[in-house]
């Protein structure tokens, strides 16, 4: 059985994930279900993704849950000096955009995947 749960204690609920196939992430941290194949082959749709929750603002180059047009998605943050943050998905790197550091809405930094792979 798998849900979606906001996680309260981020500033901007957080949708995390719950299964039976992973036990519940210490305190402070949540589960991410990956939607998409955006970010192929780092992840893709189907991984789980650990979220440090204390995380919520930009402080190095890395994966993170951003709040993006009042929607949940996972981007790589990169640091592009006075044009500010570059914020896109593996698939399209040069469809990126640039963020200004104090209007990005981070809600969580990913430290870890899981990646759930089919062999047949």
């Amino acid at each position: 059985m798998t849900t979606m749960d906001p996680v309260s204690r981020a500033a901007t609920p957080l949708q995390a994930h719950t299964s039976v196939a992973f036990p519940p992430p210490a305190d402070g941290f949540a589960h991410i279900l990956v939607s998409d194949n955006l970010n192929a082959p780092r992840f893709e749709k189907g991984d789980v993704l650990l979220a440090d929750l204390s995380r919520t603002e930009w402080r190095y180059d890395g994966i993170y849950v951003l709040d993006l047009h009042g929607q949940q998605v996972v981007r790589y943050v990169q640091d592009r000096g006075s044009k500010g943050l570059y914020v896109y998905y593996l698939a399209a790197m040069d469809l990126g955009q640039f963020i200004p550091k104090s209007e990005l809405r981070v809600l969580a930094a990913i430290k870890a995947v899981n990646c759930t792979r089919r062999v047949a």
